[in-house]
Parts: C-alpha cells; structure tokens; sequence
C-alpha cells in the first residue's frame, strides 16, 4: 500500500509540475480501496483528466463500459 501511495504522490506532482505548459492524463478504472467493490452494470473503465493553465480551466472525462462518457469541467 506505501508503495502505490508514493506512485500516486508522484503522478500527481508530475502532472502539477506540467501543468504550467497544459497538461493530460490519462488513467485506467479506478480501484476501490476501502469498502466493498460497487456492483454497477456500467463501471467507469477509464478516466482523462486534462487542465489548460491560460484558460484556468480543468475537464474530467468518465468513459464508461456502454462507450457513455460523463464529461465534467471547471472554468
């Protein structure tokens, strides 16, 4: 477990480091470490998060399993 905490520290330091020039990242399915696994017919399978620094603005995007994508942003 310190391990993948130390890979996720530095993931997020690297992406903040970027984030000056505009940064993407691209992740698999998220993983559900305390608590029961959902039981959901339609998981996320994947997530982009992208952030454009002269338009101070962040986009998530949830890809679920149907192809459905829930597209999040904040400007």
């Amino acid at each position: 477990m310190k391990v993948k905490s130390m890979i996720v520290a530095g993931v997020i330091t690297l992406s903040l480091a970027r984030a000056a020039t505009g940064t993407e990242l691209a992740c698999g399915a998220p993983q559900v470490f305390i608590g029961d696994q959902p039981n959901d017919p339609n998981p996320v399978v994947s997530v982009d998060v992208s952030y454009q620094p002269s338009l101070h603005a962040w986009q998530v995007f949830h890809h679920h399993y149907n192809g459905m994508v829930a597209a999040r942003a904040q400007h």
